[in-house]
């Protein structure tokens, strides 16, 4: 659907550059440099406009697939100093989509993807913009390449899930995320990278509100640098991720070599590709794996402080969570004879698990077989205390990181038998289960930054 995306016809037609129409003299700067890459700059020349900004637009694009979902695609980097690059595609102002960036590496062009789906129209004359909303005092330009826009329906039944949001910002730069790749396979190491992105994202939206911190630290500023600080990674330390056909199907598991510098995740070959293959591997799974390594870190470095450790504390009844009214969303149950669960409300998806009976007062007692969604990657039933301390962990910290960043985690539903909402939709539940188990995760979260000086 974009015309001339990568920048290489004679002319940057079809594409057109607005700026401030206060702004004088103009604040924009732009052409076409080495290799076809276009750039341009917001230079902050302003009389009589108190938000310049830059956009680089086209428009008039048709769109064949309906209300299909679409896949934007591009090559964004600084040519100085970090960026921070937002971009739009609309069918009207009143229907439209965007995404953040930040970008910082000079040296090379990071890709960025914005995966969207127009479900209350056709979007079918569609403009793409890409804003450099904040002036350049170190006359740094925006380079652009390799623009792409296409229809994407086999990932109608990702993004149709009800806690997924419209659109989904992915920005992969491997290199800054120490993470080596070990699996051949494209889209696997694409979801590690988009799971690293949200995971650096979220401890950057956590740790800001808190800023008697050093703004001027990279781990306040850099999602990466964020992500390398609470995961250990680093040019020595890296997070390798390989596939094997030995072991459990469908699951991944860890590798931890007491002083070795390469922590492993190993996933079964039978996760044989993205969403909405039958095993999906997706970046789901990865952020469910990675809270193991975030877990075993922390606690390396503190001990007691990992994830495993606060959710075996909620066995004890002063340190169970609670929803609004009181109830106990994830601790001890006394109509099940004081057993513990985890439960079936405020996750970000279920059901978590099947169950002989449903519709009595204790149905929720006795899960017999796990579902696995989504935002539930290992729930019950358990072989021992141990599986269910670090599964629970690691399912806390992937809705936390998806909540944290507004991409989904944690809702406030339920997904209990006990009230007919054991089904994929499940029921909305007003006492708020998401919203407590967030806050219990955020009160986690803070003490373990703290006790590791993050």
């Amino acid at each position: 659907m974009i015309v001339n995306g990568d920048f290489s016809a004679p002319t940057t037609a079809p594409w057109i550059i607005y700026s401030s129409v206060n702004a004088n003299p103009p604040i924009a700067e732009y052409e076409v440099v080495d290799n076809g890459v276009f750039q341009f700059q917001n230079n902050g020349t302003v009389m009589g406009d108190s938000s310049p900004s830059v956009v680089l637009e086209q428009y008039s694009l048709g769109n064949s697939g309906g209300q299909n979902p679409l896949e934007l695609r591009l090559q964004l980097s600084p040519t100085l100093g970090p960026k921070r690059v937002t971009v739009i595609l609309r069918d009207s102002w009143y229907e439209l989509r965007y995404c953040s960036f930040y970008v910082d590496n000079a040296l090379v062009l990071t890709v960025v993807y914005m995966t969207t789906y127009p479900r209350s129209s056709t979007w079918s004359a569609m403009t793409l913009s890409i804003y450099d909303s904040t002036p350049s005092a170190n006359n740094s330009f925006i380079r652009v390449d390799n623009v792409s826009l296409c229809v994407r329906p086999s990932i109608i039944p990702y993004m149709q899930q009800p806690t997924t949001a419209d659109t989904i910002c992915t920005q992969y730069n491997i290199g800054h995320f120490y993470l080596l790749e070990g699996m051949g396979e494209p889209y696997r190491i694409e979801a590690a990278l988009a799971s690293a992105t949200m995971i650096g994202e979220a401890v950057r939206e956590y740790l800001t509100p808190f800023s008697t911190l050093d703004l001027n630290d990279p781990a306040h500023i850099d999602p990466r640098a964020a992500f390398n600080q609470v995961l250990g990674t680093s040019s020595g330390n890296y997070i390798k991720f390989e596939t094997s056909v030995s072991g459990t199907n469908n699951a991944c598991i860890i590798v931890i070599i007491p002083g070795a510098t390469i922590r492993t995740i190993r996933c079964h070959s039978q996760l044989n590709g993205p969403a909405p293959n039958t095993l999906p591997y997706t970046e789901f799974v990865t952020t469910y794996m990675l809270g193991f390594l975030f877990s075993e870190y922390a606690d390396r470095i503190s001990g007691d402080y990992s994830l495993a450790h606060f959710i075996n504390n909620t066995r004890n009844t002063t340190n169970q969570i609670e929803d609004e009214d009181g109830s106990v969303v994830m601790g001890n149950i006394s109509i099940c004879n004081n057993a513990w669960l985890r439960g079936e409300r405020g996750w970000g998806s279920g059901p978590g698990s099947t169950y002989a009976t449903v519709n009595t007062e204790t149905s929720n007692c006795n899960p017999s077989t796990k579902i696995f969604t989504n935002f539930q990657q290992n729930p019950m039933p358990y072989v021992n205390n141990t599986d269910a301390n670090q599964s629970t962990g690691s399912d806390m910290f992937l809705n936390w990181v998806y909540s944290t960043v507004g991409r989904g985690g944690f809702s406030n539903r339920s997904w209990n038998p006990v009230n007919s909402c054991n089904t994929t939709v499940g029921c909305s539940d007003a006492s708020n289960p998401g919203r407590q188990r967030l806050i219990w995760m955020n009160g986690i979260m803070g003490r373990m930054f703290t006790a590791n000086g993050w």
